[in-house]
């Protein structure tokens, strides 16, 4: 499928409050004289739509340039106004909320700085557009059936001290280091003789997969060395670190110099990775680049792996921008698909997660800015009962930019089995 150009221009809007704004417009292209809202025109409007930044304005206009040379005004001014209605609403099917869109009109004997809000001008002849503002708090619907899980089974637990510094030792390699006095608690709290630790462990793709995870961060796309998901509670109740305070983590990881530490925020029903701006990662190899406290060594002189510094518990993650230029948006309809459906992309040859999300009112996924001429896998599934619901499908990325997933009904040792094929 050809990925048609959207047509954007600039003009000078009046502001709400009073000032002049510089606004993009992109034209949405109807058939000739036509108003019925084809699936091109959805494409159109949905392309649109998408390439606005958050919290930033974009005008729908909706006249060619031939429609406004050879149409009479009460033409135009029908023509136009039927088309943005119908745009409105396919806006409104798709999420977009009512109280960030404004349908407009410019008096045909006024300059486009004039546009006016027409529902006060019913009878105004003029060209009927639709002003919209994509707000930064504006979800994005991602295909994911639910959250991150945490497996209770996997939870490693351990007790420290309040007081004094202290380390836990995970199954997988990972080692933290708590600071003495690192919470807000315990030497305040005379009730408080010991903090309880919780820690799961996510470094294989199929760990990652299992619970959920991805890897973006503000849609821009992250490879990671290992995650990491921490709790610590005193008598229950759970605790923070104290404004300041660092913990030491160490990863069995390959050290790469463009690692960066990044905290997990759960929003859109994933987690959205942000850069921890104070922490840092540093080799260990024998030697560190940072300091490395004496306890990490124990008999093990030529430890091999990572230290990162940070200043957060909850979700941690190891990780680097994976940045190219040559990219692809890739479109997948997946048949039977619903609100408890997930839909993601494995890469093979890293450990790299994408979720799709929805692109349109139909219910079609997009992944962004794929890297052309990767390995991956692209999978919609869904547990039915006892079974899986599965629609998967092995392909080479940049060869095509439209993909069909049909669902099929699967055992879980079956769907498992395709899951541990991810490492």
């Amino acid at each position: 499928m050809k990925t048609p150009a959207i047509l954007l221009m600039f003009f000078v809007l009046s502001s709400a409050v009073g000032q002049n704004k510089e606004i993009p417009e992109a034209f949405i292209m109807f058939p000739q004289s036509s108003n019925v809202i084809t699936f091109e025109v959805k494409y159109y409007i949905d392309q649109a739509y998408d390439k606005i930044p958050y919290g930033e304005e974009l005008i729908f206009t909706f006249l060619s340039k031939d429609e406004c040379k050879n149409k009479n005004t009460g033409c135009k001014t029908t023509l136009s106004k039927s088309r943005a209605d119908l745009a409105y609403e396919y806006l409104l099917e798709k999420g977009v909320m009512e109280k960030d869109m404004k349908r407009i009109i410019v008096p045909f004997d006024k300059k486009k700085k004039d546009a006016i809000d027409y529902r006060s001008f019913t009878n105004q002849n003029g060209e009927y557009s639709i002003l919209v503002y994509k707000s930064s708090d504006a979800p994005t619907k991602y295909a994911v059936g639910e959250g991150p899980v945490l497996d209770p089974a996997k939870e490693q637990k351990f007790i420290i001290s309040p007081c004094y510094e202290d380390f836990v030792y995970c199954s997988q390699g990972t080692t933290i280091r708590f600071p003495e006095n690192a919470f807000y608690t315990g030497c305040e709290m005379a009730s408080c003789d010991t903090l309880n630790i919780s820690v799961w462990e996510f470094y294989s793709k199929e760990d990652m997969f299992n619970a959920g995870l991805t890897t973006l961060s503000n849609r821009k796309m992250l490879v990671s060395g290992g995650m990491i998901y921490i709790k610590a509670f005193c008598n229950g109740r759970e605790l923070e670190l104290r404004p300041g305070m660092q913990i030491d983590i160490t990863m069995p990881v390959k050290y790469d110099d463009n690692w960066k530490v990044f905290e997990g925020n759960e929003k859109d029903n994933v987690v959205n990775w942000a850069e921890d701006k104070e922490g840092n990662v540093g080799q260990i190899n024998g030697e560190s680049n940072i300091e490395v406290p004496g306890e990490y060594w124990g008999e093990n002189e030529q430890m091999i792996g990572i230290l990162m510094k940070s200043s957060n518990l909850g979700w941690i993650n190891c990780d680097l921008f994976y940045e190219v230029e040559n990219t692809q948006d890739l479109f997948v309809q997946v048949d039977r698909i619903d609100e408890k459906t997930t839909v993601c992309m494995v890469f093979h040859d890293m450990k790299s997660i994408l979720p799709g999300y929805y692109f349109n009112a139909d219910k079609a996924i997009k992944f962004e800015k794929v890297p052309r001429g990767k390995k991956v896998t692209i999978m919609a599934f869904k547990k039915d009962g006892n079974e899986m619901l599965v629609g998967y499908k092995q392909l080479l990325t940049g060869l095509d930019n439209k993909e069909g997933l049909a669902m099929q009904r699967m055992s879980l040792k079956d769907f498992e089995l395709i899951v541990k094929s991810f490492n």
